[in-house]
């Protein structure tokens, strides 16, 4: 009897994913896999547009990697988009745009509240001027 108790018990812990996502529900496995593409992205697998202007844009319930991908599928089916780049610690999304482009606030917004997101604003990202060496 106590043995099957133990197993069973045994069971349950390994069945349940080991935490997931309180916004999306995503589990670990999900997570890690969302995170591994993000470090591919971030160590230049995935070509990163460099030009145009960039926005900066707060989506104040993003918990996950997960989360960041599916606010960033939204954002990405704006035209004129050509790049976003999310971290979650910030809760904050790096947009590119189109050389010559704009981006409406009004549209990202919509397309963050579509994914079931809440909107925390957007302004244009300042670039660092880099000082020339003297």
């Amino acid at each position: 009897m106590r043995l099957a108790s133990i197993f069973l018990l045994i069971l349950a812990v390994c069945a349940a994913p080991a935490w997931a996502c309180d916004k999306c529900g995503a589990d670990g496995k999900k997570q890690e896999a969302a995170r591994q593409k993000q470090d591919r992205a971030r160590d230049g697998h995935y070509r990163t547009p460099k030009a145009g202007k960039k926005y900066e844009v707060r989506v104040t319930d993003m918990e996950c990697p997960n989360c960041i991908e599916q606010v960033t599928k939204a954002i990405m089916g704006i035209d004129g988009v050509v790049g976003v780049e999310g971290q979650e610690k910030s809760k904050t999304l790096v947009v590119t745009v189109r050389e010559g482009d704009d981006l409406k606030e009004e549209d990202v917004k919509k397309a963050v509240e579509q994914a079931g997101y809440t909107w925390g604003g957007m302004k244009v990202k300042e670039e660092q001027a880099q000082k020339p060496n003297d």
